[in-house]
């Protein structure tokens, strides 16, 4: 499979010089981030969208799918490469913080790539209403 040249845009510094900036590569893949708290639906979110893709004919081997991705490491530089580099679609799932509303993993350092970003909502097991994090529920690890 041949490669094609990615697309460029040149920027020029107010001055005019454009030896200080250069070229810019655009990036030729898509990320899309999905997060929430556990019980959200992350998982079914990520598997319907490649499912949907991949009848459309949009993803085919081009789709990379992550789930749990608060525990994929290097996740920020994986992606980046993916997308940037490699022209690929990545479809991440994970877990955007911990019980006590803290970054969990590195899932929020790849918001600034985003493409889109779906913030799912559980549903509350002692109150019914819409859960934004996850409860912590027992003292034990």
């Amino acid at each position: 499979m041949s490669s094609s040249p990615k697309p460029e845009i040149s920027v020029t510094s107010v001055g005019g010089n454009s030896d200080l900036i250069g070229p810019i590569h655009r990036p030729s893949g898509e990320i899309h981030v999905i997060v929430g708290p556990m019980f959200a639906g992350k998982t079914t979110a990520l598997l319907r969208r490649i499912n949907s893709g991949a009848n459309t004919g949009r993803y085919s081997l081009d789709a990379i799918g992550i789930d749990e991705a608060q525990f994929f490491e290097d996740l920020y530089n994986f992606c980046y490469k993916a997308v940037d580099q490699d022209g690929k679609t990545v479809i991440v799932a994970g877990l955007d913080g911990d019980y006590l509303r803290r970054s969990f993993g590195s899932v929020l350092d790849i918001i600034p790539l985003a493409n889109t970003i779906t913030k799912l909502t559980a549903q509350c097991e002692l109150c019914g209403k819409r859960a934004f994090f996850t409860l912590r529920k027992t003292d034990e690890t």
